[in-house]
């Protein structure tokens, strides 16, 4: 599929994945870059789309193949530009479902994050909890999603 339309609707609801409340509703997120995308699917994360600019078509199709039920969008590069607010877009977005959380009884270390609102943070945070054998992380609803 192509598409050309900043106004079109599945690039009209999968801007809107940017703002938390769209994110609950929909139980879908974005994920921006290669990497992570490609991470996603090695950790066996559900996506639904794949968005990429004409010359990262290629990537999309590779990640729609090893995908099921994921589905490849190439977009111009303004339609893009309304899927992500990063200041140097690598040309490849997904949108994927938010996996189930265990909400079981905790096992062993724990660490608890309030207000750790900067994404960048919490990752940092997250790496070193496990680093430490953390086995259960808990976040306040002040905090970044995950």
């Amino acid at each position: 599929m192509r598409i050309s339309s900043r106004n079109n609707g599945l690039i009209t609801e999968t801007a809107k994945l940017k703002d938390k409340k769209h994110r609950d509703s929909s139980g879908l997120f974005l994920l921006h870059g290669k990497k992570l995308v490609r991470e996603a699917v090695l950790c066996g994360i559900e996506l639904t789309y794949v968005f990429a600019t004409e010359k990262n078509a290629p990537f999309a199709e590779s990640v729609r193949a090893s995908c099921p039920g994921c589905e490849a969008v190439t977009v111009t590069d303004p339609v893009f530009e309304k899927l992500t607010d990063e200041k140097s877009p690598e040309g490849v977005c997904a949108a994927a479902k938010i996996p189930a959380r265990d909400i079981a009884a905790p096992d062993g270390f724990v660490l608890i994050c309030d207000s750790v609102s900067d994404p960048g943070n919490l990752g940092t945070v997250l790496r070193s909890a496990r680093a430490f054998g953390v086995k259960t992380v808990y976040l306040s609803s002040g905090c970044a999603d995950l």
